[in-house]
């Protein structure tokens, strides 16, 4: 089980680990790849032994300047993202035949060794399809969707997948060079205006013919239903589930009236991260607060200055009328 993260991330790599091993009976051997996460965060991530017992726990530092000198940094995309690329490549990795990689916006409720005996077949990975962008590509904007899959030669039927969970076929894409066909690629098209999504569509161009498409149970991205009001069906939705991905605004840590934001707050106690979680939810409302009053504070001060203006027009008005009125009788009495 491969996880990734920065020191701010830290805290979700101990809530997704919780939940894998709440859920879990057989043991579970977890690779968190490290950028930068501290000692004092690594040893309260591997207190997860005063709650479970079945897990062994190895931290895979990652080499920044190498990342740096290949990928570039993008909105509120990290370098840290594209390690998901090497992991077949780490010496952790020569020995297994087989991996998932998850990220830490995602809690699992449900053995996780469901989706590990998912069969791939002749595929290197498993994957499931990304429905949002989907949509957001593919429906809403043909030109774009055209131009991308004619870009990179992708085919018509292939599914764009959303790379929050990959299910590797560790062996074939040692046998196969993916790795190096990723960087390859990324090295030489990142700039390419048609790479929105960064490491998710470098792995969708070149994996375009070699992922199988999975059960979207073990994807169950929050924005697939952010606009769904039907309880009964998000109830059902939860139920199947087995991986949940907080991939949309508000995390669950941040409001807990976030989709299916409980499910994360169960696991929450199970680590080391409690008050640190807690205070992020508290400065987010405190945040939310002082922006409402702000905008609040912004609208009445619109209408003050509103009705000011509104003032200035009438006498504006009322000076102009009187001006022409003071014209047209001085050219009445030169007529």
């Amino acid at each position: 089980m491969f996880l990734a993260a920065d020191d701010n991330y830290a805290p979700f790599v101990a809530t997704t680990m919780a939940s894998i091993l709440k859920n879990t009976k057989s043991h579970v051997d977890f690779y968190v790849l490290s950028d930068g996460i501290t000692d004092k965060n690594k040893a309260k991530i591997a207190n997860e032994r005063k709650w479970f017992k079945n897990f062994s726990l190895s931290f895979v530092d990652l080499n920044q300047d190498k990342l740096q000198e290949i990928f570039k940094e993008r909105e509120n995309i990290s370098r840290t993202t594209y390690a998901r690329l090497f992991i077949p490549e780490l010496d952790v990795s020569k020995n297994l035949k087989k991996a998932i990689y998850l990220d830490v916006d995602m809690i699992i409720t449900k053995d996780i060794n469901m989706l590990y005996s998912e069969d791939l077949g002749n595929k290197i990975i498993g994957t499931v399809d990304d429905n949002y962008d989907s949509v957001r590509y593919f429906n809403h904007n043909k030109k774009l969707n055209n131009a991308f899959f004619k870009e990179f030669n992708i085919p018509k039927e292939h599914v764009y997948f959303n790379a929050g969970m990959l299910l590797i076929d560790m062996e074939k894409w040692r046998k196969e060079q993916i790795t190096y066909k990723l960087v390859e690629f990324a090295h030489k098209s990142m700039s390419n205006k048609y790479l929105t999504r960064q490491d998710q569509d470098v792995l969708n161009v070149v994996l375009k013919t070699k992922n199988q498409t999975l059960s979207n149970i073990y994807n169950t991205t929050t924005y697939s239903f952010r606009k769904e009001t039907d309880r009964n069906y998000l109830d059902s939705v939860l139920k199947k589930a087995v991986v949940i991905h907080y991939a949309w605004r508000p995390k669950p840590w941040f409001d807990k009236n976030a989709l299916f934001a409980n499910e994360f707050w169960q696991v929450v106690p199970y680590t080391d991260f409690v008050d640190e979680i807690k205070q992020h939810y508290n400065n987010y409302q405190r945040d939310i607060k002082i922006i409402k009053n702000i905008d609040k504070n912004s609208k009445k001060i619109g209408k003050s200055i509103n009705k000011r203006m509104n003032i200035v027009y009438i006498l504006l008005g009322i000076l102009i009328g009187l001006n022409a009125a003071v014209v047209f009788v001085l050219v009445r009495r030169r007529k």
